[in-house]
């Protein structure tokens, strides 16, 4: 059976990446509302896409309030989800290969915002389907594509499909990395914010301070506005903070001010050591400049002792923990605006089995109100997810990706969240492999061709093992 799969993709190849890059071709970045767009238009029409390639395919297509679509393999009694999402975070600054919604591809390579994450996973899954379909392969067991539109901002995608659908029996989300992703970690994903009264400000001080788009990216670009500063002491002091750092600052006059735009790398709030915040390297410089005493100078110099820059593990807040299943708990503050008389960010932390609302989130709560700085009183943490590694369900998923891939399954945790959290019996199957930096949320986003290709393959026999005759789950 697995031959006469691999030969199906042989075959369907070029179609498969043109229809990677036609989803690429849609910036379907969450937008306000509009009337059949809960979402934004661009999401809305990504599922549209989607439904609408399926039903070219013969299989069945339902899109449920413009929020998420359901494309059925049969009228057979269900066995698994595969959720996967069409929306993007935003495109970002720092491209160099293409433009982020262009797709290109070069070297083996396809390059676009989405490609990783999740269009090219989401779509090999469709093909696999598509795969089984074509194949004749007989199954007694449905298989079910869930797509989303709002993965990354809020899921309310999948609180719609669940409020109308129960969870199958089984369910994987190819949004993570091979082998499967048995454990997740939990997480706060909330705001702070501060505001206070501020008399008449004597120099050198700052203005504004603007960086970061989203809380579960590590943020590129960030500026602050000055006034009052020597420009020679700055771009010495910016030097050397550069050095310290590997942020780029660059300065630009504008009238009596000084523009001081920081550089730095983006990625992803999980693995926040792969990039480089320019929001805590902007920080950190702004801490060291002579400004004149005042309440905003206290809050950003707060914000940079605890959250000082390659400080990933939330050592300086005091929430620093581990556990042996689950890892480290990591801690980011990603987004920051400060206009001299109120500031407001965001935190990102993906917290280990071992953590708990006393010990990361009381914590937090009482380090930043000691700087005048606030959490939302609703704030709440995240659980974590862990289906056992020895389930049958698991150790099939190994068994189909040992069989393609030629290598040893085992199970993973991880920092990052995936439709399958709040499943009770469902993981993250792929799409990415171990120590591979496809910029997932960063610029020049890309997926490996040889790579979709091999997923496309394994999901179609994981359908066809989980939903065929002789499935036992």
């Amino acid at each position: 059976m697995y031959g006469r799969i691999q030969a199906y993709f042989r075959d369907h190849r070029q179609e498969l990446l043109e229809d990677i890059m036609a989803m690429v071709r849609i910036p379907s970045v969450n937008a306000p509302a509009q009337e059949g767009a809960p979402f934004g238009p661009a999401c809305a029409q990504a599922l549209e896409a989607m439904a609408a390639r399926a039903r070219d395919f013969g299989m069945k297509a339902m899109i449920l309030e413009h929020k998420v679509a359901a494309v059925d393999l049969n009228g057979c009694p269900p066995q698994l989800d595969i959720l996967a999402h069409v929306d993007v975070v935003p495109a970002g600054d720092g491209w160099t290969v293409t433009e982020p919604f262009v797709p290109l591809l070069k070297d083996g390579k396809l390059y676009g915002r989405g490609t990783c994450d999740d269009k090219g996973p989401a779509v090999a899954a469709l093909y696999a389907m598509r795969a089984v379909k074509e194949l004749g392969i007989p199954l007694k067991y449905n298989a079910r594509l869930i797509l989303g539109a709002d993965e990354e901002t809020g899921c309310r995608d999948t609180e719609c499909y669940y409020s109308h659908f129960p969870e199958a029996p089984c369910s994987f989300s190819p949004d993570g990395d091979y082998p499967v992703i048995n454990i997740e970690k939990g997480g706060l994903y909330t705001s702070y914010e501060g505001d206070w009264e501020e008399g008449e400000t004597p120099l050198p001080r700052v203005c504004s301070v603007e960086g970061g788009t989203v809380g579960n990216a590590v943020p590129g670009k960030a500026r602050a506005l000055t006034r009052g500063l020597d420009w020679d002491e700055t771009a010495q002091t910016a030097l050397q903070v550069e050095k310290r750092t590997g942020v780029s600052f660059s300065l630009r006059r504008e009238g009596e001010n000084i523009l001081i735009l920081a550089e730095g790398r983006g990625g992803h709030a999980s693995t926040p050591w792969e990039g480089c915040s320019a929001v805590t390297g902007l920080l950190e410089l702004l801490a060291r400049l002579p400004f004149a005493p005042c309440q905003g100078l206290k809050r950003l110099h707060a914000l940079a002792r605890l959250f000082p820059h390659g400080d990933f593990y939330g050592q300086a807040a005091g929430v620093a923990q581990e556990d042996g299943l689950s890892g480290r708990l990591t801690l980011t503050s990603n987004v920051i605006h400060y206009d001299g008389c109120r500031v407001s960010g965001r935190i990102d932390c993906r917290a280990p089995l071992c953590a708990n609302e006393d010990n990361v989130l009381a914590v937090l709560r009482e380090k930043l109100a000691g700087c005048g700085l606030r959490l939302p009183g609703g704030a709440r943490m995240i659980p974590p997810h862990h289906v056992p590694q020895d389930s049958p369900f698991v150790q099939k998923l190994l068994e189909c990706y040992e069989q393609v891939m030629g290598q040893p399954g085992r199970c993973l945790a991880i920092g990052g969240g995936t439709y399958a959290h709040f499943l009770n019996n469902g993981v993250a199957f792929g799409a990415c492999h171990l120590g591979t930096d496809y910029h997932m949320h960063g610029p020049d986003e890309y997926l490996i061709v040889e790579e979709i290709i091999q997923s496309a393959q394994l999901f179609a026999l994981t359908i066809a093992r989980l939903c065929g005759e002789e499935a036992a789950i």
